[in-house]
C-alpha cells in the first residue's frame, strides 16, 4: 500500500471509532453525517488496497477453517 492507502485505512478506522460513539450517544444526526464520510472513504479505496484487504481476509477465513 502505498501513503494514500495508509491514510486512507487510518481515517476509515478513525471514522468508524467516531461512529461507534455516536452511536452510543444515541446522536442520530452525527451517525448519519460521520456514515457518509466512512461510507466515501471506503468506496475511494484504490484497486490494490482492494486486492490487499481480499487476500487478508481470505488468509483470515483458510486460518479459522485449518483451526476447526
Amino acid at each position: 500500500m502505498n501513503a494514500y492507502d495508509i491514510a486512507r485505512e487510518e481515517r476509515i478506522e478513525a471514522l468508524s471509532r467516531l461512529l461507534s460513539s455516536a452511536h452510543e450517544a444515541g446522536d442520530r444526526e452525527e451517525m448519519r453525517r460521520i456514515y457518509e464520510e466512512f461510507r466515501a472513504a471506503v468506496l475511494a479505496r484504490s484497486p490494490e488496497q482492494m486486492a490487499l484487504l481480499e487476500h487478508q481476509m481470505f488468509v483470515r477465513i483458510a486460518e479459522a477453517d485449518h483451526g476447526r
